[in-house]
């Protein structure tokens, strides 16, 4: 070993954390002695001094998240002080009082802020502060009783360890890039992060740029960054949060093994390849011609590296000895990471279609394939609703989608979707191809990260490029943002059963040249829910896949996924915002919101039948929502959503 690294890991281990490091982390710590990491400004001792922020913030989300789905009980009470409110929290089983120091309570549930934790107890003498999440989960467990299943418990202390240690690189990459995107942007006379992406022209792909830049994880998930499977160095390597990047490769299939979807009047694989990737493809077929193979008898196949390399090997051992599956060596095509991991931006030509791949790797809480599912039903709702984006005229231009173009998958007779899905891939069209010249776009994730460069929230730098400051300008720029939003995405669920999970991640904002807003553009339709037998009542329908998880007949679960994706996802995380920058209650923005959807219904009431009408203003406006509870099923190791109560904070908005 090199001086460098001694004289590190001396400055590591005889510093003033050692007594907080467990040998886990110690031994995580040695292991970035490498130059990867230097590379990434991630030195052992600089990442080190971030390891007790990723464990506060940890324990915020499991905090969070026990609340919310109300795992501790209904004991749980609001005691106000001069410091804020305190939440005191008896575990009975444990026989300990937890309180939360200083905290307030937002809409849909949220405590999003606390100065500590404390323990009580008659076996403590004095209070004492809680700072490790697996000691707070093992409170919990204890607390649940009989219901807590012990290898579930333990699975999940393992994930929360994974999160803890990725997420403190996570913030350490973050802090350098922050540090340098602020020198340069400065340097250059910009005042805010937007305006030094736009008008200084740093890159050809700002939406990519803004994309990483904005991964910073899951807003309730407490497992936000686990990637259970991965190295340190795979997860800097491969992750968007540190402006990943993977070398795909192009494997070979042979065409009777494998199952195509695409968008009609589109060619067929080889002359799309052909058209769109034309360098790749023909590399491709003078690869296998250099094999003795006829490129006329297979398909080329995307394939993520790690799972070329790790998975393929191991799950189609005895496609690759038969001869069915080729694993060539390359041609590969270098492509950056988006915030969904799985789905990668080709480098090169700024309108290359992106590639969403499986890794069988555990990224949350699932391990993130291409169900067969997907890749059928992707080219085929697309061209749904393009059609009715047709129809409505783009709900008068508020609404547009990328288009899922291409689906693939292995498939033959005998051949089970759960291998397939390690096997398959989506091409979506390049939002950009969406995106004018005086226009910008901005993944809604990230309206909601601080800039470097101002400090307040993207959407905010957007408000201020308006020349218009202060709280009922905010209330009245919010309300133009959420008219564009529920004007498509509400009139599209009530008229056509269709709930798309427009959420942070899936949603790009399209802004003017003057920072207005003019539609939002929703991409990734793995998780979207269909009503049929509404969408049939307006006159269409649509090829089903056997799992019939997208299109149902339960009205529920597809309003469920309208609210939770929407509802609080998107537009109740942009009210926790505001309402945190302004100092205000959150009920003065969720006001804005009711309004529009009052509206929103009111325009409807003679479209829809008095029964439908009825049953979903209640069920939206009235009643109480749900809340998808994320910590329960991960407790219950389960992939099925599980839904809480959760108040309805339109019921009490309404003027």
């Amino acid at each position: 070993m090199n001086n460098v690294s001694q004289n590190t890991r001396k400055l590591i281990f005889n510093s003033q954390e050692e007594q907080e490091l467990s040998v886990q982390e110690r031994e995580w710590l040695s292991g970035l002695d490498e130059d990867i990491f230097y590379a990434k400004d991630l030195s052992p001792r600089t990442v080190a001094q971030n390891i007790s922020k990723a464990r506060s913030q940890c324990l915020k989300q499991l905090i969070q998240a026990a609340l919310r789905e109300r795992l501790m009980g209904d004991g749980v009470m609001l005691c106000p002080t001069e410091k804020g409110d305190d939440i005191v929290v008896p575990l009975w089983r444990a026989n300990i009082l937890l309180v939360i120091r200083g905290t307030r309570r937002a809409s849909l549930g949220r405590y999003p802020e606390f100065r500590y934790i404390e323990v009580l107890g008659e076996n403590i003498n004095l209070p004492r502060r809680l700072t490790n999440p697996i000691e707070f989960l093992t409170f919990l467990a204890r607390e649940l009783g009989p219901s807590a299943d012990a290898e579930n418990n333990a699975s999940f202390s393992r994930d929360i360890e994974n999160t803890i240690l990725n997420d403190t690189l996570c913030i350490t990459f973050r802090q350098a890039w922050n540090v340098k995107i602020h020198q340069q942007a400065t340097a250059q006379g910009y005042d805010s992060l937007v305006a030094w992406l736009w008008n200084g022209r740093i890159t050809q792909n700002t939406e990519l740029y803004l994309e990483q830049w904005a991964t910073t994880g899951h807003p309730y998930h407490p497992c936000s960054k686990t990637k259970l499977g991965l190295t340190s160095a795979e997860v800097v390597n491969y992750s968007p949060e540190f402006q990943g990047q993977a070398s795909v490769r192009l494997a070979a299939i042979r065409k009777e093994w494998l199952h195509v979807e695409m968008l009609p009047g589109l060619l067929d694989v080889d002359s799309w390849f052909e058209q769109h990737f034309s360098q790749w493809f023909s590399v491709w077929q003078d690869r296998l011609r250099a094999q003795d193979l006829d490129p006329q008898d297979f398909s080329p196949l995307p394939v993520h590296p790690w799972q070329a390399e790790y998975k393929l090997p191991e799950l189609f051992k005895s496609l690759l000895n038969s001869g069915i599956l080729t694993l060539l060596n390359g041609p590969e095509l270098c492509c950056k990471s988006t915030m969904s991991f799985r789905t990668l931006v080709p480098e090169g030509e700024i309108n290359l279609a992106h590639i969403k791949l499986p890794i069988s790797v555990r990224l949350t809480s699932v391990y993130r394939t291409v169900s067969p599912r997907s890749a059928q039903m992707g080219p085929r709702i697309s061209n749904l609703l393009k059609n009715i984006l047709e129809n409505e005229k783009k709900f008068s231009g508020t609404l547009d989608i990328v288009p899922e173009v291409l689906g693939m998958h292995y498939a033959g007779e005998g051949v089970k979707d759960d291998d397939a899905k390690h096997l398959s891939a989506i091409f979506r069209e390049n939002p950009m191809l969406y995106i004018e010249k005086d226009e910008i776009a901005i993944p809604v994730a990230a309206l909601l990260t601080h800039s470097p460069i101002s400090n307040k929230p993207l959407f905010l730098e957007m408000m201020s490029a308006t020349k218009v400051e202060g709280l009922n300008a905010a209330r009245h720029y919010f309300r133009q943002y959420v008219e564009t939003l529920l004007n498509g995405l509400l009139v599209l669920y009530l008229r056509y059963g269709i709930a798309l999970e427009a959420h942070q991640q899936n949603t790009f904002a399209i802004f003017s040249h003057d920072a207005r807003i003019r539609r939002v553009l929703v991409r990734d339709f793995g998780g979207i829910r269909i009503h049929q037998p509404t969408l049939e009542r307006v006159g269409y329908r649509l090829k089903l896949h056997p799992d019939k998880l997208t299109v149902i007949g339960d009205q529920e679960k597809v309003r469920e996924k309208l609210l939770h994706a929407v509802f609080q996802c998107h537009i109740g995380e942009m009210v926790l915002m505001l309402g945190q920058e302004f100092s205000v209650p959150d009920h003065l923005f969720w006001q804005e919101v009711a309004n529009i959807v009052e509206q929103i219904f009111g325009a409807m009431r003679s479209s829809l039948s008095p029964t439908t009408w009825h049953r979903e203003y209640t069920a939206i406006v009235q009643q109480k929502w749900s809340v998808k509870a994320f910590m329960r099923m991960r407790l219950t190791n389960t992939q099925d959503d599980i839904y809480r109560p959760l108040e309805n904070p339109l019921a009490s908005a309404i003027v």
